[in-house]
């Protein structure tokens, strides 16, 4: 069910606290070992959808990512939560 995803909302933010905002997000779900997570970047210009494809495609935790397919104004991340060792 979506509605009990962590969320991580980027209205408002610009590019380079969305970046940070978005591994912080990541790493702190490891922690809680929560596998999906979505994050609203609404739909706009999509700059800040563009930002979170690029820092999900380059995060070694980051499994995947799509947008979702009920709303263009989220992505869906799935995460690896296994111990690196």
């Amino acid at each position: 069910m979506i509605d009990n995803l962590p969320t991580l909302d980027l209205h408002g933010m610009d590019s380079v606290t969305s970046k940070i905002r978005f591994n912080e997000f990541v790493k702190d779900n490891i922690i809680l070992k929560n596998r999906e997570l979505l994050v609203v970047h609404g739909v706009g210009l999509g700059i800040i959808r563009d930002v979170i494809k690029e820092e999900a495609k380059n995060n070694k935790n980051v499994i995947k990512s799509e947008l979702d397919i009920f709303n263009s104004g989220v992505t869906r991340v799935f995460i690896d939560i296994k111990e690196k060792k």
